[in-house]
C-alpha cells in the first residue's frame, strides 16, 4: 500500500516545527557570540568598527523603549508582558556596552583612493 500524501506532510510539518524548535536558539547563540566578539575586537584594537555609530545609537533606543513594557509603572498595566528572559539581559548589556564604545572609542577612519601595497 502507498503512502498518503498526508502522511509525508505531516512528517514535514513535524520536521520544520522539531528543527525551529532547535534553530531559534543556535541562531541567537551564533548572533550574539558574533557581536561579544566584535566587542572584544574593539577593545582590543582601541577603535570603534562594526557598525555604524549612529545605528547603535538609534538601537539603544529601541531597547530603551523595549524595556519600558516591563515597567508597569511606566507604561501602566500590560497583560501580555512576557517577562525579561536570560537571553534579553545578555543582549541588553551587549547593546550597552556596543553604546558605550560607539560614544567613546574613535571610530576607523575609511582611506578611500590609495592602491594598497600588493595592488602595485
Amino acid at each position: 500500500m502507498l503512502p498518503r500524501a498526508t502522511d509525508s506532510m505531516n512528517g514535514a510539518k513535524q520536521f520544520i516545527k522539531t528543527m525551529g524548535k532547535y534553530l531559534g536558539p543556535l541562531t541567537w547563540a551564533f548572533s550574539q557570540s558574533s557581536a561579544m566578539i566584535q566587542l572584544a575586537t574593539n577593545h582590543l584594537h582601541g577603535t570603534y568598527a562594526g557598525s555604524y555609530a549612529l545605528a547603535t545609537y538609534l538601537a539603544a533606543a529601541c531597547g530603551i523603549i523595549d524595556l519600558f513594557y516591563l515597567f508597569p509603572r511606566i507604561i501602566g498595566r500590560h497583560d501580555a508582558n512576557r517577562g525579561l528572559a536570560l537571553t534579553a539581559v545578555v543582549t541588553y548589556l551587549c547593546l550597552a556596552i556596543d553604546t558605550w564604545q560607539a560614544r567613546t572609542l574613535p571610530r576607523v577612519e575609511q582611506k578611500q583612493g590609495e592602491a594598497d601595497e600588493d595592488e602595485e
